[in-house]
């Protein structure tokens, strides 16, 4: 055989090779970053749809004529209240929170404001301004990020929350102690400024349970770092 013509021959395998390997890896690439968005979306929607059950079943109620209240942990969530709304279900569905934007309390109220109109959407995890808070707090106190020096920091501490009222972390088992809400969703009065989902219908309190009033006991055994 020819080397003159051999040898091209075999460099343009070697680059078809090449250029096969790197499309391949590009087609891997692909397929994986598709498949990642596949199950974060689809995770989702399973969280959506667990917190969304409640006020889901609320409305094929109502469309079905059985009228009632319903007393719910996540209405509030993304669509709930559009649900709510939808099935005419004014002052009928209810949940226990840890705060809600209609409270009478200047800071988290300007703080509503703020969040509606830089993403416009609200706040209804009051929970998630606690956390960050506290836990910059705690590691301000232990002057560390350390997670166990912020861990320690934490224990027994006293924090104003998002809502107002005194929160308490209790040393032994680390659970979070604050006041609570029960609250309905419906028609607003004057006192009471944000609606939700721009369905016009807001939340409203019923009743506040004060930390003492929910703080159970524990038998909890922790085991600490040593």
């Amino acid at each position: 055989m020819d080397e003159s013509q051999s040898t091209p021959d075999r460099s343009r395998r070697a680059n078809e090779r090449g250029s096969a390997l790197v499309i391949a890896l590009l087609i891997s690439t692909v397929l994986l970053v598709a498949g990642g968005a596949l199950i974060q979306v689809t995770s989702m929607s399973a969280v959506n749809a667990y917190d969304s059950s409640a006020e889901t079943e609320a409305y094929y109620a109502a469309e079905a004529g059985l009228q009632g209240n319903w007393y719910t942990y996540y209405a509030g969530g993304t669509g709930g209240p559009t649900a709510v709304k939808q099935a005419n279900l004014n002052h009928q569905v209810f949940q226990v929170g840890e705060g809600i934007p209609n409270l009478d309390h200047p800071s988290s109220q300007a703080f509503e404001k703020a969040i509606r109109a830089k993403y416009d959407f609200s706040l209804f995890y009051p929970r998630a301004v606690n956390e960050m808070r506290m836990f910059a707090a705690a590691a301000d106190k232990a002057k560390s990020l350390d997670p166990v020096k912020v861990a320690l920091a934490l224990e027994g501490m006293e924090f104003d929350v998002y809502d107002g009222g005194k929160g308490t972390m209790r040393k032994d088992d680390h659970q979070f102690f604050q006041p609570m809400y029960i609250a309905s969703f419906g028609d607003r009065n004057d006192k009471e400024p944000f609606d939700e989902e721009k369905t016009g219908w807001g939340w409203r309190v019923v009743t506040k349970l004060d930390t003492a009033s929910t703080t159970l006991p524990t038998t909890c055994k922790m085991d600490r770092p040593s």
